[in-house]
């Protein structure tokens, strides 16, 4: 991709291996070999054991800012929609 600095790396931490239908992989991203900050993620794929094609993927990376305490009351909010039935 052009748009990719062409020393931007993937780096796979960790791969689960007990599993040959599922795996979940930690991972981070490196510039010119030095960690890139807040590239931390995680993915986790799912293969059928019929077609053998990938049936399920997600990654999830590590948010630029972190909301913390913030996000409580919002929380708090929304699961009392949940409890009174609202759909989203």
């Amino acid at each position: 991709m052009k748009e990719l600095p062409t020393d931007l790396k993937f780096v796979l931490d960790e791969i689960t291996e007990e599993d040959p239908l599922r795996v979940g992989i930690l991972f981070h991203m490196e510039i010119d070999g030095k960690f890139f900050p807040k590239s931390n993620g995680v993915s986790f794929y799912k293969i059928s054991p019929d077609s053998r094609k990938l049936i399920f993927a997600r990654t999830v990376v590590e948010p630029p800012v972190k909301a913390g305490f913030s996000t409580f009351p919002l929380l708090n909010a929304l699961s009392n929609l949940v409890r009174a039935g609202v759909a989203f």
